[in-house]
């Protein structure tokens, strides 16, 4: 029997002890064409395009699978570069696209804004979708969004940025922040593990749109915190996760 969930930004699909994971994004007004708000080319937003998902799909342990782009641009040049920079993201990870990429583009009508979307299908054993009382909680990255997103800004996160935080065993849970910001992300991870949390003083800006997912939170054990150490970005301990106290 085929069972379907839903996961944050996520669509879970289990059959047959198999655990499908579908990940999505989409942009609009950002691009090469005339009438774009934010002037950036086709390639870069290729780069974040498939960024986006695959950081997601990524964070609860799925592996890629498929890469689908549906685009709202002609295939030359302007989809061309845009799925060069897809390529090239997942690239990045070791994602093989010869055969793992397939989409469509729009050769019908000449179009002045660029629109694009991407899907990416994976596959997991085991969802890393669960936090614990006394875990910290941590932010990787900085919210940046719009022109001021640069792909080489160390600050910001990548997928290899999630790669590296699974691979430390005690990270619970992994959480890409987009365009509702780092607290609505925080509010959400609590009401999914019924945990409330303690606050440090932090100056990251908590309701800024992270864009691209530019920032992750991170729920992990204290002796975690040292194996972060690789990680080029900037790290904030935002709080600790605590119990919620039961009222009668």
């Amino acid at each position: 029997m085929l069972n379907i969930s839903k996961l944050r930004d996520l669509t879970i699909m289990e059959y047959n002890n198999k655990k499908l994971v579908i990940a999505c994004d989409s942009c609009g007004g950002i691009g090469p064409k005339s009438m774009d708000c934010v002037s950036v080319s086709a390639y870069i937003l290729g780069r974040f395009l498939a960024r986006t998902a695959l950081m997601e799909l990524l964070s609860i342990g799925a592996t890629p699978l498929a890469i689908i782009d549906p685009l709202s641009v002609e295939m030359k040049p302007t989809g061309e570069e845009i799925i060069c920079g897809i390529r090239d993201e997942a690239g990045e990870i070791g994602f093989n696209t010869s055969a793992g990429l397939n989409g469509s583009t729009e050769d019908n009508i000449r179009t002045v804004q660029t629109g694009a979307g991407i899907v990416v299908i994976g596959e997991a054993d085991d969802l890393k979708a669960s936090s614990s009382p006394n875990d910290l909680l941590v932010c990787i990255g900085y919210p940046k969004v719009g022109p001021e997103v640069n792909i080489e800004d160390e600050e910001i996160c990548t997928p290899s940025t999630v790669k590296t935080l699974l691979e430390v065993y005690e990270v619970r849970e992994i959480v890409p922040v987009g365009s509702k910001g780092i607290r609505y992300e925080i509010e959400a991870l609590l009401e999914r593990n019924q945990l409330a949390v303690h606050y440090n003083q932090t100056d990251l800006p908590m309701t800024k749109s992270a864009g691209p997912s530019t920032c992750i939170l991170v729920s992990l054990a204290d002796s975690g915190l040292p194996k972060l150490q690789s990680i080029k970005q900037p790290i904030q301990i935002i709080g600790r996760l605590i119990g919620k106290r039961l009222t009668s």
